[in-house]
């Protein structure tokens, strides 16, 4: 969540009315170009962290009976109210609040924070440049202490009113860190700076935050992506009334500021690939016969876990198979595991036409992650085929497959030459190279009294044929780079051919 979609948010609800603030100019969260989406990190952090609030020993003898979180919302929205006008808000009014949020949410003051009897005690220092933390990369770090006895150094417009304390910790690598104080027994103000404590601009500020501390909350707390450098925290109370027992933590998540990713369903009208109880499909005994274009899903199971399907086409094309697994963003399977391979055979299952295992992502090159499995065809003959999807180097995990077609027309026939003169030929043919890893298909027409009919008679990877047979009719040839050439009509053939 951005500083302005916090800031909607905050100007939208009259309970969240406080809920984000700072006082350089309420700028939300202040987080500056290097904001954090707060909701997400707050997700991966609170599975550890757990929620935490205030829970003072104030009397709850004038509540109601049955205490309720519409109470709860009542006396946090007068408190809201204060402080949006500017005014001193009293331990009297702050009573009321804090009895409520100890019987709804027990859990969420500072024995629910997760204090154990040996946990730091360390407390920070009263002044700047405060306690240095010493930790390593990634910081998992939390601390518990009190204001009860400190004064309050670090004054408006720098930070807040209430009595404060002082830490100093140091980033290594760049990271996305959340600095919270759930679970302290006070109305909290957090403010961080860098390479100067207390300045005039903190980095970042915040009074209430409900994504990382929980509903109704009065703590504090900032997520955001910290550069290498010093930087330094002032634990405050919002004002004179507030202070007593504290819980600061420090949690990165060790994953250099990327964004957490999300998950990517297969698109919901795409059929999904079955497995028929067996493991292994034989190259031509898949169970899904594709039409071109087509979409669908799978799932590479476990080890030795292969999936075909079979697809036609009915003239000649250039054929794509795409498979996205782990590697491809905004693709079903990213991030899940799978490193695939596609092989396209022919109709029988004797060739492996084209094999892929490692295609670089035209919308990705040059990124590691954009390593799944793509085939680009040449022009392919009109006819039946199988498509073989598996995990390389012992991976599984689901995957996206896309099947396309374009069709490509006739190929032109090459120029071919003719040599009698050679032993043991009755004619060899020769052409030019159209690349490497060609292979040639070479066809022959016998002209017999005005009639005939043509035959592919040979393929080779080499640029000549050597024909040894001999008739007395008129005799002409055409070769093809392309399986889906096919020559047609008499001697009028195009391309340079010769007849004997």
């Amino acid at each position: 969540m951005t500083g302005s979609a916090m800031q909607n948010l905050a100007s939208s609800s009259p309970r969240r009315a406080r809920a984000v603030d700072s006082h350089m100019g309420k700028k939300g969260l202040a987080m500056n170009a290097r904001r954090w989406n707060l909701l997400t990190v707050a997700a991966l952090l609170l599975t550890a962290w757990g929620w935490a609030n205030a829970a003072p020993d104030h009397s709850i003898s004038a509540l109601a009976p049955g205490c309720t979180v519409e109470q709860l919302e009542q006396e946090w929205n007068l408190i809201q109210a204060a402080k949006q006008a500017d005014q001193e808000i009293t331990e009297e009014m702050y009573a009321p609040y804090y009895a409520l949020f100890g019987r709804l949410y027990p859990e969420r003051g500072l024995e629910g924070s997760g204090r154990g009897e040996g946990d730091n005690l360390d407390q920070g220092y009263d002044r700047c440049p405060g306690l240095v933390i010493n930790q390593t990369f990634p910081m998992t770090w939390v601390d518990y202490g009190q204001t009860y006895n400190y004064g309050n150094d670090c004054r408006r417009p720098n930070c807040r009113d209430g009595k404060d304390i002082v830490y100093q910790f140091n980033v290594t690598q760049r990271d996305s860190i959340i600095i919270s104080t759930c679970g302290s027994t006070f109305d909290t103000w957090l403010c961080v700076y860098q390479d100067v404590c207390c300045s005039s601009t903190p980095l970042f500020s915040n009074d209430d935050n409900w994504d990382i501390c929980g509903a109704h909350t009065m703590l504090s707390g900032v997520a955001a992506c910290f550069d290498p450098g010093t930087y330094y925290i002032v634990l405050d109370g919002y004002g004179r009334s507030a202070y007593g027992h504290y819980a600061l933590s420090i949690n990165g998540l060790g994953n250099a500021c990327i964004p957490p990713i999300q998950p990517v369903d297969c698109p919901p009208e795409w059929p999904r690939h079955f497995e028929d109880g067996i493991d292994d499909e034989p190259c031509g005994e898949g169970n899904m016969f594709l039409e071109c274009p087509a979409g669908l899903c799978g799932a590479v199971d476990g080890l030795g876990d292969i999936d075909v399907f079979d697809f036609s086409i009915d003239q000649c094309s250039v054929v794509t198979l795409t498979v996205y697994g782990n590697d491809t963003p905004g693709h079903h399977g990213f991030t899940e595991g799978l490193d695939p391979y596609v092989i396209l055979y022919n109709s029988v299952c004797e060739d492996a036409l084209y094999t892929n295992f490692d295609y670089n992502d035209a919308d990705h090159t040059g990124d590691v992650l954009s390593d799944d499995a793509r085939i680009v065809t040449l022009c392919l003959r009109y006819g039946e085929y199988h498509v073989e999807v598996g995990g390389q180097n012992e991976t599984d995990g689901p995957y996206e497959f896309w099947f396309d077609c374009v069709p490509c027309g006739n190929p032109e026939p090459l120029d071919i030459t003719y040599h009698y003169e050679v032993p043991g030929c009755a004619v060899q043919l020769t052409w030019p190279s159209s690349g490497s890893n060609f292979i040639y298909y070479v066809w022959r027409y016998e002209d017999v009294d005005g009639s005939g009919f043509w035959q592919q008679i040979a393929t080779t990877p080499n640029l000549f044929y050597c024909d040894t047979y001999e008739s007395e009719w008129t005799v002409i040839y055409a070769v093809f780079d392309n399986p889906c050439g096919e020559p047609s009509g008499g001697p009028q053939l195009r391309g340079n051919t010769q007849g004997r």
